[in-house]
């Protein structure tokens, strides 16, 4: 089919868009429908700290019940909030780390890194690191 002046299905949605746009302009509602862009002027509002929430009864008596598996529970820091025997055990030299927080949990982001013993501990280090690296910049982005 030949459109007037070389001009496509595609050209002619985009300047219906346009015309659209300009009207939703000249009416004041020009671009509230659209996310706000970093840089775009707007005060961005503060990062929220995410509170620690206390593992309920259930969930512990859930790990306690995994007895022939290792079993643990973390944030989206990657702290380990709740754990069961056998992950404590399997998972003693971080536990046993000095990168443990003030509670006394560890938290495999400290524990990959600025421990050098992880080094020895992971079979595979560097895809540790790199999943670490990931689930931190996904937990960053939230």
């Amino acid at each position: 089919m030949v459109h007037p002046a070389g001009e496509g299905p595609h050209q002619r949605r985009v300047r219906r868009g346009a015309r659209r746009g300009r009207r939703r302009a000249a009416a004041g509602r020009g671009r509230a429908h659209l996310p706000v862009r970093p840089g775009s002027g707007r005060p961005a509002r503060p990062p929220s700290r995410r509170r620690d929430v206390e593992v309920p009864p259930r969930v512990h008596r859930l790990l306690d019940s995994i007895t022939m598996s290792a079993a643990f529970v973390r944030n989206g820091r990657l702290d380990v909030i709740a754990h069961n025997a056998l992950g404590r055990a399997l998972h003693a030299p971080m536990f046993d780390s000095p990168t443990t927080d003030k509670r006394g949990r560890p938290t495999f982001a400290r524990d990959h890194f600025p421990d050098g013993g992880s080094r020895d501990f992971f079979v595979d280090w560097d895809s540790g690191a790199a999943a670490t690296v990931a689930l931190l910049c996904s937990e960053a982005g939230r």
